[in-house]
């Protein structure tokens, strides 16, 4: 996907290969992010805008301070530094209003989206963009409204326009494939892709009208739009063993040689923890791929623990007591064989 671009992608539907995205992970070693915003009704051309604009504003609060390609790590820093590090690093990039980093950067760390009133929304977007990709941003809009209106699919396509001008990004355009001939959609069909049907498309209702939006790669580091492993990250950074012991957001590879991104991972134990959200796991599509992957990871020697965002929200402790019970019977299983021999 090069920057400045518009690509068109027609599936059976926006949820399964958001799912699967979700599942895999992007491509390693590619240097690319991706911005994901969903809609649920498609609003007009000036609802659109907002919503993503605002999609890159939620972005960039969650990864503060580490905006700008080649930060160092400052998540746990004194606020005085991280706002220097932060202009440090975006002053030495090409485009980068000043007033605007003060202000964006002041905003954060409020814990307040970065949206100051007094600029405009070409230069929110502009200057939000390169805070958490630059270049090398794809900010992707699934559209998941089944029944869209004509005049609002023209304002998509113009409000895709405008953004890939004005932040110099790429932008990919996610639709269900029933939309594949609509008259309103003709300046996005070429060069579209329409990958091959897996299985036959299952009929769903209209989805609510909200916008949910997630980032990638987060690799070494808790999810910033999972409370879950954000949750799991504080009480390690408490823990001494599990803290040493596993690692956030880790590619594996399976004796299929399918690649997963896994939510933790201790590597020499072979455990695998999932953080289950209700957003990427709701449809029949992602609860299939997940037992697949679970079957996957068992027999390539991984074993899997499963925990739901709301058990670990609502009994932070007796998550990590469960993570801890595998740690142990992991270690157990480990060192029998080990035992076996010296006894030989």
């Amino acid at each position: 996907m090069k920057p400045g671009r518009i690509r068109t992608i027609f599936c059976d539907g926006p949820a399964e290969v958001l799912a699967e995205i979700e599942l895999t992970g992007l491509p390693q070693g590619d240097g690319r992010s991706l911005a994901v915003c969903r809609i649920g009704q498609l609003p007009g051309i000036d609802g659109l805008l907002s919503i993503m604009v605002e999609a890159l504003a939620d972005i960039a609060l969650a990864l503060f301070p580490n905006w700008y390609k080649g930060m160092p790590d400052l998540r746990d820093a004194h606020p005085l530094t991280v706002e220097e590090a932060v202009r440090s690093a975006a002053l030495s990039r090409p485009g980068i209003s000043d007033s605007w980093l003060r202000a964006a950067a002041a905003l954060c760390l409020k814990e307040r989206s970065p949206l100051p009133r007094r600029y405009s929304r070409e230069i929110q977007a502009a200057q939000l963009s390169t805070a958490i990709g630059g270049d090398a941003l794809c900010f992707l809009l699934a559209m998941e409204d089944p029944n869209p209106g004509s005049e609002n699919l023209l304002g998509l396509t113009k409000a895709a326009e405008w953004f890939t001008r004005v932040t110099g990004s790429g932008v990919l355009l996610l639709f269900d494939d029933g939309l594949s001939d609509h008259p309103s959609l003709a300046r996005l069909l070429y060069d579209a892709i329409h990958p091959a049907r897996k299985t036959p498309p299952q009929k769903t209702s209209a989805p609510e009208n909200e916008a949910k939006h997630t980032y990638q790669p987060v690799k070494g580091h808790p999810h910033p739009f999972s409370p879950g492993e954000q949750m799991l990250a504080r009480r390690f950074s408490a823990d001494g063993e599990l803290s040493r012991l596993f690692r956030f957001n880790q590619t594996v590879e399976t004796v299929r040689h399918h690649a997963f991104m896994v939510d933790l991972l201790w590597p020499e134990g072979r455990l695998v923890v999932e953080v289950d959200g209700y957003a990427s796991h709701k449809s029949r599509f992602a609860f299939r791929e997940d037992r697949r992957r679970d079957y996957e990871l068992l027999i390539s020697g991984y074993l899997v623990l499963r925990l739901t965002h709301e058990e670990i929200m609502e009994d932070p402790a007796m998550a990590v007591d469960k993570i801890r019970d595998l740690v142990d019977f992991r270690k157990g299983t480990l060192q029998a064989p080990l035992k076996q021999r010296k006894q030989r």
